[in-house]
């Protein structure tokens, strides 16, 4: 159930966030079909990074690592 909670909280914050950079420096859109911007897009992966941080560093989720192979 913890998981959920954090994801969850997680998954609002990071949109709002980029929301939030999406509408007050976005000016390069995706398509013409759509409201989203790059600089939207990349204030939620920004966003998202820093959130995980935060978690790993408050100790409420195990270390993790990105492998691309």
């Amino acid at each position: 159930m913890g998981d959920v909670v954090i994801h969850s909280s997680e998954d609002l914050i990071t949109r709002m966030q980029a929301s939030v950079v999406g509408k007050r420096v976005g000016r390069y859109k995706w398509s013409p079909t759509t409201p989203k911007t790059l600089e939207g897009s990349a204030g939620f992966t920004v966003s998202v990074v820093a959130f995980a941080r935060a978690l790993r560093i408050c100790g409420l989720v195990e270390e993790f690592s990105v492998s691309l192979q």
